[in-house]
């Protein structure tokens, strides 16, 4: 294939399924055109998965406009004594990184900038020019290849957005560059390589996929005709493995107590093994074992008749001092891992937590920019999270998305400060935790926040139809200790608007209660200007407004002294 200066009919070529691209770095800490920043730190790592040796003659990079070609780097680096140079090999089961030209000279003016390249990895470097054309743009994806610069022979592998673009540049634009962290794949043995936020920054010659040699991923996929019942399929590969065979174990582990569920052995030389199981969900972890080695199998995304992790309540207006946060609840019956979570929206995401995170059924975690600036606000909080980077709520309109590790979606919360009379500093919370979180009835304005907690609101604001009850009739305000409040109970729709007011038996008003509503207002049976009110019988009024249509409910009381 030729291609002059731009890149056309990639999908009619064969790739090599056997070289993984296992980290791209396009956006490294510091400006674009400095040496120790974008002129000479991005990278490439690539991994051997396969039985064969990698010869690097005739092997090219490019990002679809520009090719250059891939050469040993001839000597020692400062800095990387371990690493491997002057080779045009890449055995079964060994690394590479691709470097930028520039990168020695950086490392030997300033040492302290170097990559922490993984000991024993193979080093290479292209051959005129700096990755891409003029450096990897932020949405660029890269493709190696054997041939010339004008001719493809073979595709060796890509970075990519699946399939191949073929009108130029090769695309890999999500997720979106984030300064100072490489990309790396969390799913390789699929169809589809998907990349990811590196969760150390950068780990050059180190594939976070690869756990005692092996490289494990997995497809849970729940059956049409049973709620319950859901298939896992489990790949697995040694690169560079032996003909030895390995025995494996699929369980299921309740608070310790383990159940075989499947087991059975493979043979290391098949380049990719695939095993399938069928299992009926339940509140346990899944545990695959091998080769003295265990993955814990991500159940979070298998949707349980439970529930699932749900946007409970979240306060992008906040007082002075006081940081942005969200708090999510577990409405589902199993433990939920929420590491590799992500939160924002469709144009940034930010991950809740590169480790593991366990949150237990009925559990609520507050997901903050500043746990130590929150808990000081609210003492008493636990179960506080702070994300590595943070996604800024929008204080008038936003749509905050809540994706699992594999990109499934879980949750959406979606306001504007349109639905709501006299929002300032309030949290909002969700009605309840069924509601979609796309309308003005999920919502409501919180009478005080209650991070990490029940929402205040829950219990009153849950009906269709609104209601009210006063009481006792008659009420006493002499200061006996007896009857001397009047109680006026609410239930109202969310996100409706409440006014409330008192009213003598001749019609004038004694009382008017202001403020966001609440579930209980009390009357001591003063007016608005502290006066006891006369004896007699009174009403209570409340105008109910609610997606422009008002409800007014009257109550007939008699006060007496």
């Amino acid at each position: 294939m030729k291609f002059p200066g731009i890149l056309i009919l990639l999908a009619a070529y064969v790739f090599s399924a056997d070289i993984f691209i296992s980290e791209i770095h396009r956006d490294p800490a510091g400006a674009e055109s400095a040496i120790g920043g974008g002129a000479s730190h991005e990278f490439i790592e690539l991994i051997n998965s396969g039985n064969d040796t990698l010869f690097i003659d005739s092997l090219y990079i490019t990002d679809g406009t520009e090719s250059d070609s891939i050469v040993p780097v001839d000597e020692p680096v400062s800095g990387h004594p371990d690493c491997i140079v002057s080779t045009r090999f890449l055995f079964p089961g060994q690394t590479a990184v691709i470097l930028d030209p520039d990168y020695r000279d950086a490392v030997t003016r300033n040492p302290s900038c170097r990559l922490p390249i993984a000991e024993g990895s193979v080093l290479y470097m292209c051959g005129d020019r700096e990755l891409g054309a003029g450096g990897l743009a932020s949405d660029e994806g890269v493709m190696l290849y054997k041939g010339t610069k004008i001719v493809i022979d073979s595709i060796i592998c890509f970075a990519s957005d699946y399939p191949l673009n073929t009108d130029g540049k090769i695309s890999l634009s999500s997720p979106v560059n984030r300064e100072g962290v490489s990309l790396v794949p969390v799913s390789i043995l699929f169809d589809t390589v998907v990349y990811d936020y590196c969760a150390a920054s950068v780990t050059p010659g180190r594939c976070e996929l690869l756990r005692n040699g092996w490289v494990i991923d997995w497809r849970l996929r729940e059956k049409e005709l049973s709620e319950d019942l859901v298939t896992c399929t489990i790949k697995c590969r040694k690169p560079g493995g032996g003909k030895e065979s390995q025995r494996w174990c699929l369980y299921c582990d309740s608070s310790g107590v383990r159940k075989i569920l499947n087991s059975g052995k493979i043979v290391s030389g098949a380049l990719t093994s695939t095993l399938i199981s069928e299992f009926t969900a339940g509140n346990f972890d899944l545990v695959f074992s091998m080769a003295n080695t265990e993955w814990l199998i991500d159940l979070s995304g298998v949707r349980m008749s439970g529930g699932v992790v749900r946007i409970n309540e979240l306060s992008p207006r906040t007082l002075t001092g006081e940081p942005e946060w969200f708090e999510l609840v577990n409405t589902s019956s199993m433990t939920v891992n929420l590491s590799g979570w992500k939160f924002g929206n469709s144009s940034d995401t930010a991950i809740l937590s590169a480790t593991d995170r366990f949150l237990e059924p009925g559990g609520f975690l507050v997901v903050t920019k500043d746990a130590e600036a929150l808990c000081a606000r609210y003492p008493g909080l636990k179960n506080v999270l702070e994300p590595p980077v943070w996604h800024t709520l929008d204080n008038y309109r936003d749509t905050l998305l809540l994706t699992g590790r594999s990109g499934f979606f879980c949750d959406i919360a979606c306001f504007e400060s349109a639905w709501f009379t006299k929002w300032e500093n309030q949290s909002l919370e969700r009605a309840r935790p069924d509601y979609d979180g796309l309308s003005s009835e999920s919502w409501n304005l919180s009478l005080r926040a209650t991070p990490g907690f029940p929402n205040s609101s829950l219990f009153w604001r849950t009906t269709q139809d609104p209601s009210m009850e006063i009481g006792p009739i008659p009420f006493t305000p002499d200061g006996d200790g007896t009857d001397d409040l009047l109680a006026v109970t609410l239930k109202v729709p969310s996100s409706s608007t409440v006014s409330l007011s008192i009213y003598s038996f001749e019609g004038r008003m004694v009382r008017t209660f202001s403020g966001p509503a609440v579930r209980k207002y009390l009357w001591d049976g003063k007016t608005d200007n502290g006066q006891k009110a006369a004896v007699g019988p009174f009403f209570v009024i409340a105008l109910i407004q609610r997606s422009g249509n008002s409800v007014m409910i009257r109550k007939k009381g008699v006060l007496w002294r």
